[in-house]
């Protein structure tokens, strides 16, 4: 029996959703009268069962059998693989947007793995990575770069090299750079990432897909829209064939799409991309999730293009709520979407409630002095990648 490991590449994250495989005792299970081996059987099961909900993009699914592995697993919590068991919930629980319990439960996983296995031990690689990805999300973009930077020694301390595991950690690694708008750093990340991927696993490897994705932003960044396009085009490609033309991560392609055609100033295409990947997060994960962030701003920006005031501020306003429930209204990065809110009612004439926007904006940034302005999407590995 293998236990498999889920772990956020990104995005979103998001974050590719790679999977590595912690083998635990293979041994036959022993009778159905002794009490400790049909558990550890039943835990590595229903994990096995929140792996593949988990692929198929139904979260609800997974986490209610990821909950029911750690279950499972608590009389055994001196074993091994009881660390990477909540790890795994963690992961889950971070494509469901609930980060306050993801780092809560992914932390418990860290210590555990830290206590049972030691500090330098290589199954530590997804945790570690998994916990950046919440600390990113919270923009705690150092602190991230720093459990990040230590998977890469713990990885490369085992002799692992051109590994897809490897490649993981140096995305997420090149996604924290991209955040903190060093984007000669992040593509060097990525271009490494890219490399052991297509060595190891092919050309179309899903792996691929959220990679691909960050560097198509890149290159828009710098103005180099076809570059943009091919990148854009490949990972939507991937994502189908491997997902399905509904799954949300495929919706975060079309977002992508959308950006592209937006700057282009093709509205059309544009808001035809944006809301078809609106529809497919409502419909798969409901209206509130944190996936859908960046797509509704993408959309406001839209609509603010169009003269469309009333859906952009709409939007702005949906977002804050789900930032809120998200990462709690004390969160700094909040103020960072508060600040295009302020400025589009401004702009219509909405003087007071502008006001209230940057009041607001202006104390989340007294409360946490240290927090760097950035990009003001919510650009988690689960929620982006």
């Amino acid at each position: 029996m293998k236990l498999v490991f889920l772990t956020l590449t990104c995005v979103i994250w998001l974050a590719a959703m790679a999977a590595a495989c912690f083998p635990v005792d293979a041994s036959p299970a022993a009778p159905e009268e002794t009490d400790a081996r049909p558990k550890r059987k039943s835990a590595g099961e229903l994990n096995r069962k929140a792996l593949e909900a988990y692929k198929a993009g139904e979260y609800s699914v997974a986490e209610r059998y990821a909950r029911q592995a750690v279950e499972a697993q608590k009389p055994d919590q001196d074993k091994a693989d009881y660390g990477a068991i909540l790890n795994n919930l963690a992961v889950v629980l971070q494509a469901r947007g609930n980060l306050a319990e993801a780092k809560e439960v992914g932390a418990e996983a860290l210590s555990a793995q830290e206590r049972l296995l030691g500090r330098d031990h290589l199954a530590l690689g997804p945790t570690l990575n998994n916990m950046a990805l919440i600390l990113r999300a919270e923009g705690r973009h150092y602190e991230a770069r720093a459990q990040l930077e230590r998977a890469l020694r713990i990885q490369r301390g085992s002799h692992l090299t051109a590994n897809v595991s490897v490649a993981i950690t140096l995305h997420n690694l090149g996604s924290v750079y991209f955040e903190q708008g060093q984007q000669t750093m992040a593509r060097r990340y990525f271009d490494e990432a890219v490399e052991i991927i297509e060595q190891r696993l092919g050309p179309n490897a899903q792996e691929l897909a959220a990679t691909l994705g960050y560097l198509g932003r890149i290159a828009l960044d710098r103005g180099d829209r076809d570059t943009a396009e091919r990148l854009f085009a490949r990972a939507l490609e991937i994502r189908v064939a491997a997902l399905g033309p509904r799954h949300p991560r495929v919706a975060l392609c079309w977002s992508d799409m959308g950006e592209l055609h937006r700057t282009a100033r093709d509205f059309v295409r544009a808001e035809a991309a944006l809301t078809k990947a609106a529809a497919i997060l409502d419909d798969r994960l409901g209206r509130d999730h944190p996936f859908s962030t960046s797509t509704l701003l993408q959309l406001a920006a839209l609509y603010e293009q169009t003269e469309r005031a009333r859906e952009a501020i709409s939007c702005y306003r949906r977002v804050i709520d789900i930032l809120d429930r998200a990462l709690g209204p004390g969160n700094p990065r909040v103020a960072n979407v508060l600040d295009g809110y302020a400025r589009l009612l401004r702009k219509n004439g909405r003087k007071k409630e502008a006001e209230a926007a940057e009041r607001r904006a202006g104390r989340l940034r007294e409360d946490n002095p240290g927090f760097l302005h950035t990009r003001h999407t919510i650009d988690v590995s689960s929620f982006r990648n």
